[in-house]
């Protein structure tokens, strides 16, 4: 016979009570789900910027996180803002670097050794590659998650550059198409991957990339200089910093223009010696890399961005926020996918340092239209690339297994 709530006493109830939550409190943590992130390295780029915001905002009642990186690509002496993010918020992470060359099978194995361990439901994987390997190490387990594909750059170009051998390609395609789901940084990036690629574009999702406007918390004030043009990026045949030093040799004619170049590459000397020939070297600052950008985006007068491809173009949506007015190649993909021509940026054909030049000069050569192009650069990041709305929609995609 059960007792009647009146018969127990007050110290059997406070008991009974505890035992319940903490029976629904195990069937909660139960409830979550596993998610393991994967990216090929710590380091250096706006790629770290947009998955430490998702690792920062996600809702950890409802999921439980692992992490896989490969590689650090900052020095000792540094260190990495996604790693400062993985620390705070707790979160288990493996290190599997290579001793010598990358593979498909040893990064399959490596993914299949943490996928065994953490038994996640869902992978979610920055870049194809990683990517196809997560598809692999999925083949070779017995364990079976979801593997999401997140795809952040022009992928044609990505792809063509590194995979130059036909069987390699046709047997990394295979693969991709066995990846459960692709989220692509932008429309630009999704019609390639389903008229280039053949993906189906029931697997294609796009999420932009969210700002953060915390990041500029600890920049402090600025004072904007007057005549100032800004670049941000890797020294690399991406960003095409050729066009951008022609165009800066036509801006020096007209103006007094310094340009500040943040990032650092491959391509430094080479570039460092065009800037000699084309008799500009001493108006312009290599400020190398630098973990916290937005205090010079702060600064400058013009933000300038002249790539030949990109897959989104975060820098862009940075300098927006920072109220800096930005002259941009309509590249593949991205940019025409944040700005409106003449209304809060401006687009130039890829290549065109004259163009290029000419916005630039009328930028700087007109306060009112600067604060006005900042103004609505502004609003844009504000209305159309909120964090929410880009967590929120990598939450759905976890959601769904």
């Amino acid at each position: 016979m059960s007792k009647a709530l009146s018969d127990f006493s007050v110290a059997e109830r406070k008991k009974n009570c505890t035992e319940g939550l903490k029976r629904v409190e195990g069937r909660i943590k139960i409830m979550k789900k596993k998610v393991l992130i994967i990216t090929p390295y710590l380091g250096r780029a706006g790629m770290e910027r947009s998955l430490g915001l998702l690792l920062d905002k996600l809702d950890y009642e409802k999921f439980e996180v692992s992490f896989l990186y490969f590689k650090k690509l900052y020095k000792k002496d540094e260190s990495s803002y996604l790693e400062d993010i993985l620390n705070k918020k707790k979160i288990k992470f493996f290190y599997k670097p290579f001793k010598r060359g990358l593979s498909l099978i040893k990064m399959s194995k490596k993914i299949k050794e943490v996928i065994v361990e953490v038994k996640p439901d869902v992978v979610l994987a920055r870049e194809w590659f990683q990517a196809i390997a997560s598809v692999r190490a999925k083949q070779k387990s017995e364990h079976k998650p979801k593997v999401i594909g997140d795809l952040r750059n022009n992928m044609e170009r990505e792809f063509l550059a590194h995979v130059k051998i036909p069987p390699l390609q046709k047997t990394y395609k295979k693969l991709l198409h066995q990846v459960d789901q692709l989220v692509c940084i932008s429309e630009g990036v999704a019609d390639n991957m389903h008229e280039k690629f053949k993906i189906s574009k029931n697997k294609l999702v796009v999420i932009h990339n969210g700002f953060d406007f915390d990041l500029l918390k600890g920049t402090g004030e600025q004072k904007r200089k007057s005549n100032v043009i800004l670049a941000v990026g890797r020294l690399a045949p991406q960003k095409d910093y050729p066009t951008l030093l022609k165009a800066f040799r036509l801006v020096r004619d007209k103006t007094d223009a310094e340009l500040w170049i943040i990032g650092d590459g491959d391509l430094e000397k080479k570039l460092k010696k065009q800037a000699d020939m084309l008799g500009i070297s001493e108006h312009i600052k290599w400020l190398g890399y630098q973990k916290n950008p937005f205090k010079y985006m702060k600064q400058a007068t013009v933000f300038a961005l002249s790539s030949a491809w990109e897959g989104f173009g975060n820098v862009i949506t940075e300098a927006m926020a920072c109220q800096c007015p930005v002259v941009s190649t309509d590249c593949p993909y991205g940019p025409s996918e944040i700005i409106s021509h003449n209304k809060d940026g401006y687009l130039v054909t890829v290549g065109d340092f004259e163009k290029l030049a000419d916005h630039i000069i009328k930028l700087l050569d007109d306060p009112a239209l600067r604060q006005k192009i900042a103004f609505n650069g502004l609003n844009t990041v504000k209305t159309a690339f909120s964090p929410d709305n880009m967590v929120q929609a990598y939450e759905r995609l976890f959601s769904k297994t």
